[in-house]
Protein backbone atom coordinates (compact mmCIF):
# COMPACT_ATOMS: atom_id res chain seq x y z
CA UNK A 1 0.00 0.00 0.00
CA UNK A 2 1.64 3.65 -1.11
CA UNK A 3 1.54 5.98 1.55
CA UNK A 4 -0.65 8.33 -0.63
CA UNK A 5 -3.60 4.83 -0.57
CA UNK A 6 -2.36 4.77 3.76
CA UNK A 7 -3.54 8.24 4.29
CA UNK A 8 -6.65 8.29 2.40
CA UNK A 9 -7.70 5.32 4.21
CA UNK A 10 -6.50 6.68 7.73
CA UNK A 11 -8.53 9.43 6.41
CA UNK A 12 -12.23 7.42 5.99
CA UNK A 13 -15.03 8.04 7.98
CA UNK A 14 -14.94 4.13 8.60
CA UNK A 15 -11.98 4.24 10.32
CA UNK A 16 -12.83 7.80 12.20
CA UNK A 17 -12.65 6.55 16.50
CA UNK A 18 -14.62 9.13 18.07
CA UNK A 19 -14.57 9.62 22.17
CA UNK A 20 -18.33 10.46 23.03
CA UNK A 21 -18.48 12.40 26.30
CA UNK A 22 -19.56 10.56 29.60
CA UNK A 23 -22.78 12.03 31.53
CA UNK A 24 -23.92 11.12 34.80
CA UNK A 25 -24.46 7.63 35.89
CA UNK A 26 -28.02 8.38 37.24
CA UNK A 27 -28.45 4.50 37.92
CA UNK A 28 -25.43 4.80 40.88
CA UNK A 29 -26.50 8.04 42.38
CA UNK A 30 -30.11 7.03 42.70
CA UNK A 31 -29.50 3.36 44.38
CA UNK A 32 -26.63 5.08 46.79
CA UNK A 33 -29.51 7.18 47.59
CA UNK A 34 -31.96 4.88 48.11
CA UNK A 35 -29.02 2.94 50.55
CA UNK A 36 -28.76 6.46 52.23
CA UNK A 37 -32.23 6.89 52.70
CA UNK A 38 -32.83 2.77 54.09
CA UNK A 39 -30.42 2.98 57.07
CA UNK A 40 -31.24 6.41 58.31
CA UNK A 41 -34.75 4.96 58.16
CA UNK A 42 -32.95 1.77 60.16
CA UNK A 43 -31.35 4.17 62.53
CA UNK A 44 -35.05 6.01 62.95
CA UNK A 45 -36.57 2.90 63.74
CA UNK A 46 -33.95 1.33 65.86
CA UNK A 47 -34.50 4.78 68.02
CA UNK A 48 -38.12 4.81 68.45
CA UNK A 49 -38.70 1.27 68.96
CA UNK A 50 -35.81 1.17 72.01
CA UNK A 51 -38.78 2.21 74.45
CA UNK A 52 -38.48 4.25 77.49
CA UNK A 53 -36.26 3.35 80.68
CA UNK A 54 -37.55 2.69 83.00
CA UNK A 55 -36.10 5.43 84.99
CA UNK A 56 -37.27 8.00 82.29
CA UNK A 57 -41.59 6.76 82.87
CA UNK A 58 -40.96 7.02 86.18
CA UNK A 59 -40.56 10.75 85.95
CA UNK A 60 -42.66 11.97 82.50
CA UNK A 61 -45.63 9.31 83.77
CA UNK A 62 -45.90 9.50 87.30
CA UNK A 63 -44.00 12.02 89.06
CA UNK A 64 -44.24 15.01 87.08
CA UNK A 65 -48.08 15.29 86.58
CA UNK A 66 -48.22 14.96 90.87
CA UNK A 67 -45.81 17.66 91.44
CA UNK A 68 -47.43 19.89 88.58
CA UNK A 69 -51.02 19.51 90.58
CA UNK A 70 -49.00 20.13 94.03
CA UNK A 71 -47.01 23.33 92.33
CA UNK A 72 -51.03 24.49 91.50
CA UNK A 73 -52.06 24.19 95.31
CA UNK A 74 -49.03 25.79 96.36
CA UNK A 75 -49.53 28.96 93.85
CA UNK A 76 -53.13 29.53 95.27
CA UNK A 77 -52.60 28.68 98.92
CA UNK A 78 -49.01 31.26 99.45
CA UNK A 79 -51.16 33.71 97.62
CA UNK A 80 -53.70 33.26 100.26
CA UNK A 81 -50.18 33.75 102.63
CA UNK A 82 -49.06 36.99 101.03
CA UNK A 83 -52.75 38.75 100.85
CA UNK A 84 -55.07 37.43 103.84
CA UNK A 85 -57.81 40.21 103.90
CA UNK A 86 -58.06 39.35 100.50
CA UNK A 87 -62.22 38.19 99.30
CA UNK A 88 -63.56 34.62 98.35
CA UNK A 89 -66.49 34.17 96.54
CA UNK A 90 -67.24 30.72 98.60
CA UNK A 91 -65.39 32.25 102.05
CA UNK A 92 -62.03 31.60 103.43
CA UNK A 93 -63.35 28.35 105.36
CA UNK A 94 -64.29 26.68 102.24
CA UNK A 95 -61.45 27.84 100.21
CA UNK A 96 -58.88 26.48 102.12
CA UNK A 97 -60.62 23.23 103.16
CA UNK A 98 -60.64 22.88 99.44
CA UNK A 99 -56.72 22.82 99.18
CA UNK A 100 -55.93 20.96 101.96
CA UNK A 101 -58.66 18.38 100.08
CA UNK A 102 -56.52 18.95 97.17
CA UNK A 103 -53.32 18.15 99.04
CA UNK A 104 -54.52 14.53 100.75
CA UNK A 105 -55.95 13.58 97.21
CA UNK A 106 -52.18 14.47 96.22
CA UNK A 107 -50.67 12.89 98.66
CA UNK A 108 -52.48 9.31 98.28
CA UNK A 109 -52.07 9.48 94.76
CA UNK A 110 -48.22 10.03 95.40
CA UNK A 111 -48.74 7.19 97.65
CA UNK A 112 -49.77 4.73 94.56
CA UNK A 113 -46.65 5.35 92.23
CA UNK A 114 -44.41 2.67 91.78
CA UNK A 115 -41.15 3.12 91.14
CA UNK A 116 -38.63 1.44 89.67
CA UNK A 117 -35.66 -0.75 90.96
CA UNK A 118 -33.27 1.64 93.18
CA UNK A 119 -35.52 4.32 93.18
CA UNK A 120 -37.97 3.07 96.42
CA UNK A 121 -36.17 4.91 98.64
CA UNK A 122 -36.05 8.03 96.67
CA UNK A 123 -39.81 7.32 96.07
CA UNK A 124 -40.00 7.16 99.94
CA UNK A 125 -39.02 10.91 99.69
CA UNK A 126 -41.59 12.27 97.13
CA UNK A 127 -44.84 10.54 99.00
CA UNK A 128 -43.46 11.84 102.57
CA UNK A 129 -43.16 15.35 100.74
CA UNK A 130 -46.68 15.28 99.63
CA UNK A 131 -47.58 13.73 102.54
CA UNK A 132 -46.94 16.38 104.88
CA UNK A 133 -48.18 19.11 102.81
CA UNK A 134 -51.60 17.93 103.14
CA UNK A 135 -51.08 17.48 106.55
CA UNK A 136 -50.13 20.92 107.04
CA UNK A 137 -53.27 22.29 105.02
CA UNK A 138 -55.60 20.20 106.98
CA UNK A 139 -54.22 21.74 110.11
CA UNK A 140 -54.34 25.08 108.50
CA UNK A 141 -58.38 24.58 107.72
CA UNK A 142 -58.85 23.10 111.23
CA UNK A 143 -57.31 26.55 112.71
CA UNK A 144 -58.59 28.82 110.47
CA UNK A 145 -61.84 27.40 110.95
CA UNK A 146 -61.66 27.47 114.87
CA UNK A 147 -60.53 31.01 114.92
CA UNK A 148 -63.80 32.36 113.15
CA UNK A 149 -65.25 30.42 115.95
CA UNK A 150 -63.06 32.33 118.50
CA UNK A 151 -61.66 35.35 118.01
CA UNK A 152 -59.38 35.90 120.99
CA UNK A 153 -56.92 32.76 120.06
CA UNK A 154 -53.87 34.68 118.24
CA UNK A 155 -51.53 32.88 120.39
CA UNK A 156 -52.96 29.19 119.58
CA UNK A 157 -53.30 30.38 116.50
CA UNK A 158 -49.63 31.21 115.90
CA UNK A 159 -49.06 28.31 117.69
CA UNK A 160 -50.80 25.55 115.32
CA UNK A 161 -49.80 27.78 112.11
CA UNK A 162 -45.78 28.21 112.69
CA UNK A 163 -45.79 23.63 113.39
CA UNK A 164 -47.36 23.78 110.17
CA UNK A 165 -45.12 26.05 108.25
CA UNK A 166 -42.71 23.95 109.26
CA UNK A 167 -43.74 21.12 108.18
CA UNK A 168 -44.58 22.28 104.44
CA UNK A 169 -40.74 23.86 104.94
CA UNK A 170 -39.63 20.07 105.97
CA UNK A 171 -41.55 18.93 102.74
CA UNK A 172 -40.04 21.58 100.63
CA UNK A 173 -36.15 20.17 101.77
CA UNK A 174 -37.01 16.56 101.22
CA UNK A 175 -38.75 16.89 97.97
CA UNK A 176 -35.11 18.71 97.29
CA UNK A 177 -33.22 15.32 98.36
CA UNK A 178 -35.79 13.52 96.09
CA UNK A 179 -35.00 15.14 93.03
CA UNK A 180 -31.22 15.27 93.41
CA UNK A 181 -31.39 11.17 93.90
CA UNK A 182 -33.82 10.66 90.91
CA UNK A 183 -31.52 13.04 88.34
CA UNK A 184 -28.76 11.18 89.63
CA UNK A 185 -30.36 7.49 88.10
CA UNK A 186 -31.22 9.04 85.16
CA UNK A 187 -27.73 10.26 84.66
CA UNK A 188 -26.76 6.43 85.62
CA UNK A 189 -29.03 5.34 83.08
CA UNK A 190 -27.92 7.16 80.57
CA UNK A 191 -31.22 9.28 80.45
CA UNK A 192 -30.60 12.96 79.21
CA UNK A 193 -33.28 15.84 78.75
CA UNK A 194 -35.49 14.55 80.85
CA UNK A 195 -36.52 16.97 83.62
CA UNK A 196 -37.70 16.01 87.18
CA UNK A 197 -40.04 18.89 88.55
CA UNK A 198 -39.12 21.15 91.42
CA UNK A 199 -42.01 21.41 93.38
CA UNK A 200 -41.64 23.81 96.30
CA UNK A 201 -44.44 25.28 97.88
CA UNK A 202 -42.57 28.11 100.25
CA UNK A 203 -40.85 29.81 97.41
CA UNK A 204 -39.77 32.73 99.67
CA UNK A 205 -39.41 31.31 102.79
CA UNK A 206 -39.91 34.58 104.63
CA UNK A 207 -43.65 34.18 104.09
CA UNK A 208 -43.47 31.67 107.04
CA UNK A 209 -40.84 33.30 109.20
CA UNK A 210 -42.35 34.11 112.81
CA UNK A 211 -42.85 37.54 112.08
CA UNK A 212 -45.18 37.01 109.33
CA UNK A 213 -47.17 34.41 110.61
CA UNK A 214 -48.04 36.51 113.80
CA UNK A 215 -48.88 39.79 111.38
CA UNK A 216 -51.05 36.73 109.40
CA UNK A 217 -52.60 35.43 112.96
CA UNK A 218 -53.80 38.98 113.90
CA UNK A 219 -54.86 39.59 110.56
CA UNK A 220 -57.27 36.77 110.94
CA UNK A 221 -58.43 36.82 114.38
CA UNK A 222 -59.73 40.66 113.83
CA UNK A 223 -56.62 41.98 115.73
CA UNK A 224 -55.13 43.64 112.86
CA UNK A 225 -56.67 44.25 109.56
CA UNK A 226 -53.99 45.12 106.82
CA UNK A 227 -54.39 45.93 103.16
CA UNK A 228 -51.27 48.17 102.07
CA UNK A 229 -49.96 51.22 103.06
CA UNK A 230 -50.74 52.96 106.57
CA UNK A 231 -50.41 56.61 106.67
CA UNK A 232 -52.12 59.69 108.78
CA UNK A 233 -51.15 63.03 109.65
CA UNK A 234 -51.63 65.58 111.33
CA UNK A 235 -52.53 68.87 108.97
CA UNK A 236 -53.61 71.32 111.11
CA UNK A 237 -54.44 72.49 114.78
CA UNK A 238 -56.62 75.29 115.25
CA UNK A 239 -58.21 76.84 118.51
CA UNK A 240 -61.40 78.18 119.68
CA UNK A 241 -61.76 81.23 120.17
CA UNK A 242 -58.71 82.30 117.83
CA UNK A 243 -55.20 83.86 119.22
CA UNK A 244 -55.39 87.82 119.54
CA UNK A 245 -51.59 87.41 118.72
CA UNK A 246 -48.20 85.33 117.71
CA UNK A 247 -45.18 86.46 119.85
CA UNK A 248 -42.24 84.12 118.85
CA UNK A 249 -44.43 81.19 118.04
CA UNK A 250 -46.35 81.50 121.23
CA UNK A 251 -49.86 82.04 120.96
CA UNK A 252 -51.69 84.48 122.98
CA UNK A 253 -55.58 83.11 123.56
CA UNK A 254 -58.16 84.91 125.32
CA UNK A 255 -61.37 82.98 126.17
CA UNK A 256 -64.30 83.59 128.25
CA UNK A 257 -64.88 79.96 129.26
CA UNK A 258 -63.08 77.10 127.94
CA UNK A 259 -61.14 76.48 124.99
CA UNK A 260 -62.07 74.59 121.76
CA UNK A 261 -59.03 72.84 120.48
CA UNK A 262 -59.77 71.83 116.10
CA UNK A 263 -57.62 69.12 114.66
CA UNK A 264 -57.63 68.48 111.06
CA UNK A 265 -56.12 65.10 109.88
CA UNK A 266 -55.88 62.72 106.60
CA UNK A 267 -55.71 59.92 105.92
CA UNK A 268 -52.68 59.21 103.53
CA UNK A 269 -52.86 55.27 103.50
CA UNK A 270 -54.42 53.17 100.56
CA UNK A 271 -57.09 51.52 103.24
CA UNK A 272 -59.79 52.98 105.27
CA UNK A 273 -58.46 53.33 109.01
CA UNK A 274 -61.13 51.84 111.52
CA UNK A 275 -60.34 53.42 114.11
CA UNK A 276 -58.23 55.73 115.48
CA UNK A 277 -57.30 58.13 118.41
CA UNK A 278 -56.95 61.61 118.69
CA UNK A 279 -55.52 62.88 121.73
CA UNK A 280 -54.87 66.44 123.33
CA UNK A 281 -53.11 67.23 126.08
CA UNK A 282 -52.54 70.44 128.43
CA UNK A 283 -48.84 70.57 130.08
CA UNK A 284 -47.74 73.45 132.42
CA UNK A 285 -44.55 74.88 132.14
CA UNK A 286 -43.19 73.29 135.22
CA UNK A 287 -43.97 69.50 133.46
CA UNK A 288 -47.26 68.88 134.82
CA UNK A 289 -50.39 67.20 132.95
CA UNK A 290 -53.47 68.51 133.72
CA UNK A 291 -55.05 65.41 133.38
CA UNK A 292 -58.97 66.31 133.80
CA UNK A 293 -58.58 68.30 130.39
CA UNK A 294 -56.90 65.93 128.66
CA UNK A 295 -59.26 64.45 126.12
CA UNK A 296 -59.46 60.97 124.11
CA UNK A 297 -61.26 60.90 120.82
CA UNK A 298 -62.02 57.75 118.19
CA UNK A 299 -62.74 58.31 115.17
CA UNK A 300 -63.66 55.83 112.81
CA UNK A 301 -63.42 54.55 109.04
CA UNK A 302 -61.60 57.51 107.59
CA UNK A 303 -61.24 56.57 103.94
CA UNK A 304 -57.91 56.96 101.84
CA UNK A 305 -57.21 60.22 100.38
CA UNK A 306 -59.84 61.73 103.04
CA UNK A 307 -59.48 64.18 105.94
CA UNK A 308 -61.62 64.41 109.09
CA UNK A 309 -61.89 67.51 111.27
CA UNK A 310 -62.17 66.64 115.02
CA UNK A 311 -62.95 69.13 117.83
CA UNK A 312 -62.12 69.04 121.53
CA UNK A 313 -64.11 71.30 123.40
CA UNK A 314 -63.98 72.47 127.21
CA UNK A 315 -60.26 72.43 127.87
CA UNK A 316 -59.13 74.67 130.45
CA UNK A 317 -55.55 75.63 130.66
CA UNK A 318 -53.89 77.11 133.38
CA UNK A 319 -53.69 81.00 133.16
CA UNK A 320 -49.82 81.76 131.47
CA UNK A 321 -47.80 79.53 129.55
CA UNK A 322 -48.91 76.35 128.26
CA UNK A 323 -48.08 73.24 125.68
CA UNK A 324 -50.79 71.97 123.83
CA UNK A 325 -49.84 68.53 122.70
CA UNK A 326 -51.92 66.88 120.23
CA UNK A 327 -51.37 63.14 118.88
CA UNK A 328 -53.33 60.64 117.02
CA UNK A 329 -52.37 57.17 116.53
CA UNK A 330 -50.18 55.19 117.28
CA UNK A 331 -51.16 52.87 113.58
CA UNK A 332 -49.95 49.42 113.47
CA UNK A 333 -47.23 49.20 110.60
CA UNK A 334 -47.13 52.76 109.94
CA UNK A 335 -43.56 53.44 109.25
CA UNK A 336 -43.22 57.49 109.35
CA UNK A 337 -45.30 58.42 111.93
CA UNK A 338 -43.42 62.01 112.63
CA UNK A 339 -46.04 63.61 111.20
CA UNK A 340 -48.83 62.70 113.70
CA UNK A 341 -47.81 64.70 116.73
CA UNK A 342 -47.52 68.41 117.32
CA UNK A 343 -46.89 70.84 120.05
CA UNK A 344 -48.17 74.38 119.90
CA UNK A 345 -47.05 76.64 122.74
CA UNK A 346 -49.99 79.18 124.19
CA UNK A 347 -50.03 82.06 126.86
CA UNK A 348 -53.19 81.83 127.98
CA UNK A 349 -55.83 84.37 129.54
CA UNK A 350 -59.15 83.39 130.71
CA UNK A 351 -62.05 85.95 131.50
CA UNK A 352 -64.20 83.40 132.83
CA UNK A 353 -66.12 84.33 136.20
CA UNK A 354 -65.27 81.41 138.89
CA UNK A 355 -68.75 80.56 139.81
CA UNK A 356 -69.17 79.08 136.35
CA UNK A 357 -69.27 75.26 136.19
CA UNK A 358 -67.06 73.53 134.05
CA UNK A 359 -67.75 70.89 131.63
CA UNK A 360 -65.86 69.40 128.46
CA UNK A 361 -67.58 67.34 125.07
CA UNK A 362 -66.65 66.65 122.08
CA UNK A 363 -67.73 66.42 118.68
CA UNK A 364 -66.35 65.19 115.09
CA UNK A 365 -67.65 66.15 111.63
CA UNK A 366 -66.28 64.75 108.11
CA UNK A 367 -64.82 66.57 105.90
CA UNK A 368 -64.47 65.60 101.87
Amino acid sequence: MTASRHAASLASPRTVVRRRRQGPNWAAIGLGLLVIVALVGLAVAAWTGRGATAEEAFVLDQVNPIADRSDQVAEDFTAFLADPAREYPNGLNDEIGDWASQARSIADEAKAIEPPDGLSDASGQFKAAMAARATALEMYAETIAAAGEERRMTDVLVSALTDANRDILASDRVYGLFVDDVEQALLDAGVANVEVRRSQYFVAPEVADEAATKRFAAILTGEEVIAGLRDVEILSVAFDPQPVSIDDDVLNIVADGSLTVIVTLRNNGDRTEKSLAVDVAIRTRDGRYIETDRSLVEINDIEPGKSQEVEVRGLRPEPGRSRILVQIGPVPNEEADEDNYQKIEIDYTSTERSDIPRSTSTTTSSLR
